[in-house]
């Protein structure tokens, strides 16, 4: 299990890395201070990682607005949203703007997360699994006639 969680508090991060070692004592998560490093470029798309945790809110950051951008990116990881409480208004609304999953901040329900993030690891495995198959991945994993699987190009930088 690979899971990229960003939030800005090294304290909950460590609360939700406890959570997910409880049940999978293998899993590799990568922690991402979006206030330390800021925006997360265009051309990532989380693929290596079977699901992106993220938090609702930072100092100066928009969980909504980086979970929208996350929604336009073809094929980017899904994501589980973590939101402030269990506001029925506010879940709807992550869904609405390509949540997978959405749990709560105000109370971290061990059950709850777990199911939501087998859920979202579930959905990558079937898309990498489609993917893989498609004309499409062929294409982004040849560079200048070799096929190179596990690579993906970006853009192309010289001809």
């Amino acid at each position: 299990m690979r899971v990229l969680l960003i939030d800005d508090d090294p304290r909950f991060r460590a609360l939700l890395r406890h959570h997910l070692t409880c049940t999978w004592t293998e899993a590799q998560i990568d922690s991402y201070d979006p206030v330390a490093r800021g925006p997360i470029p265009a051309g990532f798309l989380g693929q290596a990682y079977d699901v992106v945790l993220l938090d609702h809110s930072w100092p100066g950051g928009d969980g909504f607005a980086w979970l929208a951008d996350f929604g336009t990116r073809s094929g980017f990881a899904p994501v589980v949203f973590i939101a402030p409480d269990d506001t029925p208004s506010v879940a709807e609304a992550a869904r609405r703007a390509g949540a997978c999953a959405v749990v709560s901040a105000h109370k971290v329900d061990h059950a709850r997360l777990t199911e939501a993030v087998r859920e979202a690891a579930q959905r990558q495995a079937e898309a990498r699994a489609a993917w893989r198959g498609a004309l499409a991945a062929r294409e982004q994993q040849s560079f200048g006639g070799a096929y190179l699987p596990g690579y993906r190009r970006i853009r192309r930088l010289a001809g």
